[in-house]
């Protein structure tokens, strides 16, 4: 979408289209600008979003992703199950991973790693891997883990 001055211009597959916004075009009282110019944004945007959609559906990259994320979740999980200070609170069953180690463990972890505390007055963090967790990534982790 291509948006010009007060004429606005607008390509959408192939076919121009030209809205003219006027100074009797009703004004957004929170934004400011004219009712008109936030439907055309907001027609932009969701142009964009589903451009996105159609590159992640695309020749099945959404099960690629999450399938890679989940593997490194299960690698993860069977080195962290080998460490005694190390308990699960949750089952895993996808990405994420739920579990307790002392606190000056975790405190020591944090100054390499984020994660969030699922519920800080047990200790209890949450792990996630993503499609772009490699195994250096996990074996990193346990290295530091060890140390």
């Amino acid at each position: 979408m291509y948006i010009i001055s007060d004429d606005t211009y607008h390509l959408d597959q192939s076919r121009m289209v030209r809205i003219i916004i006027s100074s009797q075009t009703p004004v957004c009282p929170v934004h400011g600008q004219s009712m008109l110019s936030q439907i055309v944004c907001t027609y932009a945007e969701k142009i964009h979003l589903s451009c996105q959609f159609t590159a992640y559906l695309t020749d099945e990259l959404w099960l690629k992703n999450a399938t890679h994320a989940n593997v490194m979740a299960a690698k993860l999980y069977k080195e962290l199950k080998k460490l005694p200070e190390v308990t699960f609170t949750q089952k895993v069953e996808s990405n994420q991973l739920f579990l307790t180690m002392p606190r000056p463990i975790i405190d020591r972890m944090l100054e390499s790693y984020f994660f969030y505390f699922w519920n800080e007055d047990k200790d209890e963090i949450r792990l996630v891997t993503s499609f772009d967790t490699t195994e250096e990534d996990v074996d990193e982790f346990i290295r530091l883990l060890k140390r």
